[in-house]
């Protein structure tokens, strides 16, 4: 036995590692998160992203391009700070999943990238997140051209009482995207996967389609302004497992033209469709405050079989949260 004072023999040690390391691969591969995690770059599965801090492409690899660079970023509402120090980048054309216990920050934190908390009084950004090289929070750059090209699509569905068409063209229209609208309807229903369901009943309402299909009759109203980033506050939170499976496949298909940003509670889905995962958590716990910050980022398959943070290890293996 050891006593008190005396270091553990190397071997016991190396055992209890080991041990500990089979414990939660086993339940990772329980949950059947690892034959589905997705890597976002051809590089070895030992190989990573530098987490936290500022989290770059591996020189190995090919940088894929920025589209946003947080630096510093400090949320205020009011005299409560909702997220202090934040340093990521979201690279183009992946699938970044944000993931976290509730009350973290994490939809305050994907409503930054396209200035939706501008709408709530007294919320104040400091730091600064760059879009392709350019302050989204510059004294000169209009909030409402920002959500043209950062679309959003909410957690519950939220057609309009509208027919169908209506519904897709008016995300073209708000946006005055020029064309033929009939061209552009069709164009965004068929990216969003709903084309070939909904073109016999066009002038139908939305309200009368599946809670799968008026998710996806949202994204497509999304896309008819033709944004370049997609941001999605937990968007099969409501859905069944069929429609949620879609809505995932929708995602993999929607990369190849468009950055994704995802914040879910269902760890699956961040394993599933993901690229890289921004793991978030509440630094600082008052009464009646929460401050949430990133307390690791790196490349999906990574954060979830290697995680470089003992919180980030305990929620993702369902200790907590």
């Amino acid at each position: 036995m050891t006593q008190l004072g005396q270091s553990t023999p190397v071997g016991v040690q190396e055992e209890r590692e080991m041990a500990q390391a089979s414990a939660t691969l086993s339940f990772q591969k329980a949950l059947g998160w690892l034959p589905t995690i997705r890597t976002g770059m051809d590089v070895r599965q030992d190989e990573s992203v530098t987490s936290q801090v500022k989290t770059r492409a591996p020189a190995a690899a090919v940088a894929p391009a920025v589209t946003f660079d947080v630096t510093e970023l400090n949320m205020f509402y009011g005299n409560m700070q909702a997220l202090k120090n934040v340093n990521i980048q979201i690279y183009d054309r992946r699938i970044t999943a944000i993931i976290g216990p509730s009350g973290c920050g994490k939809s305050t934190f994907l409503r930054c990238f396209n200035r939706m908390n501008d709408l709530v009084p007294g919320a104040r950004v400091e730091g600064k997140i760059l879009f392709r090289g350019q302050d989204l929070y510059a004294p000169n750059v209009d909030p409402v051209a920002v959500r043209k090209t950062v679309g959003m699509v909410f957690q519950k569905p939220n057609p309009f009482p509208k027919s169908i068409y209506a519904n897709v063209a008016y995300g073209a229209r708000i946006n005055d995207i020029q064309g033929d609208m009939d061209e552009i309807v069709e164009r965004a229903l068929a990216q969003a996967e709903l084309w070939d369901e909904v073109k016999d009943k066009l002038r139908q309402s939305g309200l009368a389609l599946s809670g799968g299909q008026q998710q996806r009759l949202c994204i497509a109203r999304a896309l008819a302004a033709q944004p370049n980033v997609i941001l999605m506050d937990e968007p099969c939170a409501s859905l069944d497992p069929i429609a949620t499976l879609r809505i995932e496949e929708l995602m993999r298909d929607l990369q190849q033209d468009f950055t994704i940003v995802i914040v879910t509670h269902n760890m699956q889905q961040a394993a599933r469709v993901s690229d890289f995962t921004a793991m978030m958590m509440i630094t600082e716990k008052e009464e009646g405050r929460r401050t949430g910050t990133v307390i690791e980022y790196g490349e999906t398959r990574q954060l979830f079989t290697k995680p470089r943070d003992q919180r980030t290890e305990d929620y993702i293996t369902g200790r907590f949260g």
